[in-house]
């Protein structure tokens, strides 16, 4: 875990009080209140797995994620590990936290396959104002209300799903999330904690639809192989997007490079045949 440098408060938080700006829950509040909010708070770069808190920890700081995926953990008695869920960038975590009773995180979290950049901010600072500026607490009520109506929406869905049902309703909806740019997550545990099922099982699915398409995985494998050898992909039509990456010693960096060698010749060539198309109506 490697803490930022420390430079003057109002140079340390500037861009944290730019996040917070952008984030729904405090978008549009006055700036003494996103300043209020920024206090005693400090940025860390976590490598892959690195614990964040544990379950039982004093819950003392929220979090909200700059780059990269949080994992929130819990482990049963018999020791099996479950992700609860995954947190991607602009993700506020353990918001809720900092007004339980029991003054505990009720989960473990950690950082997901690559690094990942957090903002931890204090749960003193977030009760203060929500105390001084009460529209904060009333947003703060709206959201924790829709989470629970999705939550209970969601295990209503869960109990009555298959696991081929979560997945087809997963894609479509992280479709709608990343619209033509989308990438499908390499990471067994995020896609097992985004359809509410082990990972053992997420992985034998996996490997029932390749067992099944085992030509769609030799072509899958044959695009990063040939991108990473000529240094880009193309399109059917020969449109190229070059992929420095690819070679890359981030992991994090070459996943993604990894995840638009897959993508790009697809969804390129449909974008490719629609723009000719369109050019060729009369």
């Amino acid at each position: 875990m490697t803490p930022s440098s420390s430079p003057s408060p109002s140079t340390a938080n500037a861009p944290l009080i730019a996040l917070l700006d952008r984030h729904p829950l405090f978008s549009g509040l006055p700036q003494p209140v996103l300043m209020q909010l920024a206090e005693n708070a400090w940025h860390q770069t976590l490598d892959a797995g690195e614990s964040v808190f544990h379950e039982g920890d004093a819950a003392t700081h929220y979090l909200l994620v700059e780059s990269g995926q949080l994992e929130m953990v819990r482990f049963s008695q018999e020791g099996d590990e479950h992700v609860f869920q995954s947190f991607g960038p602009n993700s506020l975590v353990a918001e809720a936290a900092m007004f339980m009773q029991h003054g505990r995180y009720p989960m473990s979290s950690r950082a997901g396959s690559g690094s990942v950049g957090i903002w931890r901010l204090s749960g003193i600072s977030l009760r203060a104002t929500c105390e001084a500026h009460p529209p904060l607490a009333t947003r703060m009520l709206q959201r924790f209300s829709q989470r629970l109506y999705h939550r209970v929406n969601e295990v209503e869905w869960l109990t009555s799903s298959t696991a081929q049902q979560r997945l087809a309703a997963y894609f479509v909806a992280l479709r709608k999330q990343q619209g033509d740019e989308l990438n499908f997550p390499q990471s067994q545990r995020h896609v097992a904690a985004q359809l509410g099922i082990p990972v053992p099982e997420a992985a034998a699915l996996r490997e029932r639809y390749f067992e099944r398409f085992g030509k769609v995985r030799d072509y899958l494998e044959g695009l990063v192989a040939q991108a990473r050898a000529d240094g880009y992909t193309q399109t059917m039509f020969g449109r190229r997007r070059y992929l420095p990456d690819l070679r890359s010693t981030n992991r994090q960096r070459r996943e993604m490079a990894e995840r638009a060698a897959l993508n790009a010749p697809i969804q390129g060539s449909a974008a490719d045949i629609v723009k000719i198309a369109m050019m060729n109506v009369v």
